[in-house]
């Protein structure tokens, strides 16, 4: 469980309320930006369904930047799994303009 003692899925989608509410100190906004997989920096009440969608045994559909004992920080699912990322911007579809 988080520090504060919370469920991890209510810890989660609090968070993501917080930031959408302009909570000072709350977490980065494309940490919370969830939903859609392509950055939009739009926070909303889809990022929280998909926050808790995460804890119904249904694989997460979104791509992340995670750190990697061995490898570093790398990517988790897309075109850049498994490559070296500093943020979850390096992990998404980059579009050509």
């Amino acid at each position: 469980a988080p520090p504060n003692g919370l469920p991890v899925a209510v810890a989660d989608a609090l968070a993501i309320l917080a930031k959408f509410s302009g909570v000072a100190g709350a977490i980065r906004k494309a940490r919370a930006d969830i939903e859609p997989s392509l950055l939009d920096f739009k926070i909303n009440v889809t990022d929280v369904l998909q926050s808790l969608r995460g804890f119904t045994n249904v694989p997460y559909v979104f791509l992340s930047c995670q750190p990697s004992a061995s490898l570093g920080n790398i990517c988790f699912g897309g075109p850049t799994n498994l490559q070296p990322c500093s943020t979850d911007l390096d992990c998404r579809i980059r579009l050509c303009p």
